[in-house]
C-alpha cells in the first residue's frame, strides 16, 4: 500500500533545473501531496559535474544529455519504492531550464517508439545512438560572442531585434548556440534529426515521440517573431550561416511550428512509463516550458503584478498585456495565456553580492559569518539610507545585464540630496559597510523600480503619475530577510500601499517551478474535461492562501525620488 497519500487523481509537476530534477505531486484541489528530487552532483557523481555542468575553455558551459535521462529513471524510481501510486496520475507538465538545445539523431524516432521498461533504461534505449551530440549548452554559457554580433547585424540593431524577438542578442540563447554548433560540428548538425530545447526534450522523453517547442519557452531563442507568432526569416538566415536554401531544414529541425500557450494536451504517456512505473496509459501530457515562466504559474499572479525573486540572480517578473520591447528586458508570451506577455528584467548580481557585504559587516562585528541580523539592524535604520547621507554606489563584481555591462564594476559616488547630482567620487575602495549595506539593496531595488515603472506607463509618452504594480510577490533564499524585502517594497510599492501598505506577499514554497508545472496540468486536464475559463481565475480561486506570508510597508517612493536620479546619472557613467 502506498505511503503516499493517493487521491483518485494526482497531477505531477516536474523541475529539470540546472542542478537537479523534483517531481512534486498534487490532487485536484492543487494541494501538495509529496516531493521527490535528484541532486545530479551528489546522486549521480559518475558524470563528475560541478552544480549540474561542464566548464570548458573559452567560456563553454554545457551539461551531458545521458545524465538527465539517468536523472528522470532515479527520481521516478525512488517514487515507486517509496509507493508512489503512478496509476492515478492522470495529467502532468513542468518545467527546465531555459534557452538549452539537444541535438537528435534520425535514429532517435525508432527508439523513442521502441523503449521497453521491462528490459532496458532510458540511458541504455537512447543514448548515445538518438544523438548527434551528447552534450547541451547550459545557460550560463558564454561562448558565442561573435554569432550574438551576427545576430544583431542580421536585424540591424539589438533593439530592432528586441522588438522582434523580445530580448537582444544573449550568448545563451538558442539561436546563437545553434550556429555555433553548425559551425563547430558541421557534420553533427547535418546529421541531426530534431533540434529541441530542454523543455521539449523532457516532453519527448515522457511522451516517446517529439513534441513541438513550446510557444513561451521558444522566445528565450532569439528567433521566435512574438508579435508575428512565427520564425523570423531574417534570423533563420543567420542561424545557418546565410545559406537561404538551408532554411526549410533548420525549420524542419525546430519541428516546424511552435505549441501554442493554452491547456491543449500534446499527448499520452509512452508506454515505458506505464510498464516500468505503473503510470495509466491515459495519463496526458502537457508542455513543458521553461522555469521562470513555470514560476509565475506558482503565484496567484494577474495583469500588472509583479512577482520579485531573489536568488543568486535578481528578476524581475511583470505580468501585462502590453507588449513595449527594449533591449534592457526579455519579454515572452505567457505560458497559458496567449494575450498576455510576461516581463523578465534580470540581474546578475544578486544574492552573492549582498552576502559578501553581510560577511564584511560580520567581521567588523565580531559575528558569526551565516548571521544576517547586524546586516538586517542597519538596512532597517534610517540613519544610512541614501536619501539622508546622499550615498549612491553601483556594486557589479562581475558583469551586469541591466544596465549592460561586461566588466567587473564598482562605484561609490556622493550626492546631491536636492538635486541628485553627482558631487564626489568616493572610489570603489571606499570603506564603510554600514553604507554598503544600504547600497547594495537600495541600488537593487531602485534599479528595478527604474524599469518596472515604465513598463507600467499607459502609453510611451505619459510621464506622469506614479503608476505602480498591482501586488508584489517575493521569492527566492534573500526573501527569507524581510528587511531584504521591506526595503524593496518600499522602494517598488503596489496600488494596495495607500491602505495600510498591504498588498505585500512572500513565498513560503521552495517548490515553485516544479508546482508551477503540476497547477498548469491540473488546469489543463479541468479545461480538457468540461471546465471554463483562463489559469489566472482558476489558481486564484483554488490557490491555498496560507503558503503566502502576507506583510505591511510604508510606501517611501517620496524619500527615494532623489536617490533615483543619482543613480541614473550614475548608470551614465557606465
Amino acid at each position: 500500500m502506498s505511503k503516499i497519500s493517493s487521491p483518485d487523481k494526482m497531477f505531477l509537476g516536474l523541475d529539470l533545473s540546472t542542478q537537479q530534477i523534483k517531481i512534486v505531486a498534487v490532487d485536484e484541489q492543487l494541494t501538495p501531496l509529496c516531493c521527490y528530487a535528484v541532486t545530479f552532483d551528489d546522486d549521480l557523481p559518475s558524470y563528475n559535474t560541478t552544480h549540474g555542468v561542464y566548464k570548458q575553455e573559452a567560456g563553454r558551459i554545457v551539461a551531458p544529455v545521458a545524465m538527465w535521462l539517468d536523472a528522470l529513471d532515479l527520481v521516478m524510481t525512488r517514487m515507486k519504492d517509496d509507493g508512489f501510486d503512478f496509476s492515478k496520475v492522470v495529467g502532468m507538465s513542468g518545467s527546465c531550464q531555459q534557452h538549452g538545445s539537444v541535438y537528435w539523431a534520425n535514429e532517435a524516432v525508432g527508439l523513442l517508439q521502441s523503449l521497453d521498461g521491462d528490459t532496458t533504461s532510458l540511458k541504455n534505449g537512447l543514448f548515445p545512438q538518438a544523438f548527434t551530440h551528447t552534450v547541451a549548452p547550459n545557460w550560463q554559457d558564454h561562448s558565442t560572442v561573435e554569432e550574438c554580433k551576427q545576430f544583431t547585424a542580421a536585424v540591424g540593431s539589438g533593439q530592432k531585434l528586441a522588438e522582434l524577438t523580445g530580448s537582444k542578442a544573449y550568448h545563451r540563447f538558442t539561436g546563437p548556440q545553434i550556429t555555433k554548433f553548425i559551425k563547430d560540428h558541421p557534420e553533427a548538425y547535418e546529421n541531426t534529426h530534431r533540434i529541441t530545447l530542454i523543455s521539449n526534450f523532457l516532453s519527448t522523453v515522457l511522451l516517446g515521440k517529439f513534441s513541438k517547442i513550446d510557444q513561451a519557452d521558444g522566445c528565450g531563442m532569439n528567433l521566435y517573431d512574438i508579435q508575428g507568432k512565427c520564425w523570423n526569416p531574417d534570423l533563420l538566415e543567420a542561424t545557418v550561416l546565410g545559406k537561404k536554401e538551408s532554411i526549410t531544414k533548420l525549420i524542419a529541425k525546430l519541428g516546424g511550428d511552435v505549441e501554442p500557450s493554452g491547456f491543449n494536451s500534446i499527448g499520452l504517456i509512452s508506454s515505458y512509463f506505464v510498464n516500468k512505473f505503473g503510470f495509466s496509459p491515459n495519463c496526458g501530457i502537457y508542455p513543458f516550458t521553461g522555469d521562470n515562466l513555470a514560476t509565475i504559474l506558482s503565484l496567484p499572479l494577474l495583469k500588472n503584478d509583479l512577482l520579485v525573486s531573489l536568488g543568486t540572480s535578481t528578476t524581475l517578473l511583470l505580468i501585462t498585456d502590453v507588449y513595449r520591447a527594449n533591449e534592457n528586458y526579455h519579454i515572452m508570451i505567457h505560458p497559458t495565456n496567449p494575450n498576455l506577455y510576461m516581463y523578465m528584467i534580470c540581474y546578475s548580481n544578486g544574492a552573492l553580492v549582498r552576502n559578501d557585504v553581510r560577511n564584511k559587516v560580520n567581521k567588523k562585528y565580531c559575528i558569526a559569518e551565516d548571521s544576517w541580523d547586524k546586516f538586517s539592524e542597519i538596512l532597517d535604520g534610517e540613519k544610512f539610507e541614501a536619501s539622508k547621507d546622499g550615498n549612491i554606489g553601483i556594486y557589479f563584481p562581475q558583469g551586469e545585464i541591466i544596465p549592460n555591462v561586461d566588466k567587473p564594476v564598482i562605484l561609490k559616488y556622493k550626492f546631491d540630496t536636492t538635486t541628485g547630482e553627482l558631487i564626489e567620487n568616493l572610489g570603489p575602495d571606499y570603506k564603510n559597510v554600514e553604507t554598503d549595506v544600504k547600497g547594495i539593496v537600495e541600488s537593487q531595488a531602485l534599479s528595478g523600480r527604474i524599469r518596472v515603472h515604465e513598463l507600467l506607463k499607459k502609453d510611451c509618452n505619459d510621464n506622469n503619475g506614479d503608476l505602480k504594480p498591482h501586488k508584489l510577490f517575493f521569492v527566492g533564499g534573500s526573501s527569507r530577510n524581510q528587511s531584504i524585502i521591506t526595503k524593496f517594497s518600499e522602494i517598488l510599492g503596489n496600488e494596495f500601499q495607500g491602505d495600510g501598505g498591504k498588498g505585500n506577499y512572500k513565498s513560503l514554497e521552495p517548490n515553485s517551478c516544479a508546482l508551477g508545472g503540476a497547477y498548469k496540468a491540473c488546469w489543463s486536464y479541468y479545461r480538457e474535461h468540461g471546465g471554463n475559463g483562463c489559469f489566472e481565475d482558476y489558481l486564484e480561486n483554488k490557490f491555498d492562501w496560507s503558503n503566502l506570508k502576507e506583510f505591511t510597508v510604508e510606501y517611501k517612493w517620496n524619500t527615494f525620488k532623489i536617490a533615483e536620479a543619482a543613480l541614473r546619472n550614475l548608470e551614465r557613467l557606465l
